[in-house]
C-alpha cells in the first residue's frame, strides 16, 4: 500500500492562509464602533431552552413563538437593558412584548436593568422556572 505524503509546498500555502486569516482578524478588532450587545450575568440564573433576540429581517417576537415548543413548565423572560435616557422607551417596549406572548398564552416576566453604555438591547428566553402541571 502506497501512502501519498503531503507536498512541501502544501504545507507552506495552508501556514500562508492561517497567518493571512490571523492578520485580516487583527486588522479588523478595532474598526468597530459600539460594543456588541451582551447577555448580564443575571440572566444565567436558570436552565433556558431558547433564546430570542430582535434582528434585521429575523421573525419578530409572535413569529418566534409561534416556532417554539413550549411545555407547562416554561416562561418567556424578556430582558430590556436600557440607559438613563432609553427608560421610558424600554417600559414601552417590554409592555409590547409582554402583550404579544399573552396573545399566545405563553407566561411572561419583564426584567428591565439600568446600564451605562448608550441604547437599549432586546432578549427574551423561553425558561423552566415553573413547576410542571400535575
Amino acid at each position: 500500500m502506497r501512502l501519498n505524503l503531503v507536498q512541501g509546498w502544501q504545507v507552506i500555502l495552508a501556514d500562508l492562509s492561517l497567518i493571512l486569516f490571523v492578520v485580516t482578524l487583527a486588522g479588523l478588532a478595532g474598526t468597530f464602533d459600539e460594543p456588541a450587545p451582551t447577555i448580564s450575568a443575571a440572566v444565567a440564573d436558570v436552565p433556558t431552552q431558547s433564546l430570542y433576540r430582535p434582528t434585521a429581517g429575523g421573525p419578530d417576537l409572535a413569529d418566534w413563538l409561534d416556532g417554539q415548543a413550549i411545555d407547562a413548565r416554561a416562561r418567556l423572560r424578556i430582558t430590556l437593558e436600557h440607559d438613563d435616557t432609553q427608560s421610558v422607551a424600554a417600559f414601552t417596549e417590554a409592555q409590547r412584548l409582554s402583550a404579544v406572548a399573552a396573545s399566545r398564552n405563553v407566561a411572561v416576566s419583564v426584567e428591565l436593568v439600568r446600564r451605562e453604555h448608550p441604547g437599549m438591547t432586546v432578549f427574551a428566553r423561553l425558561v423552566y422556572d415553573r413547576p410542571a402541571s400535575g
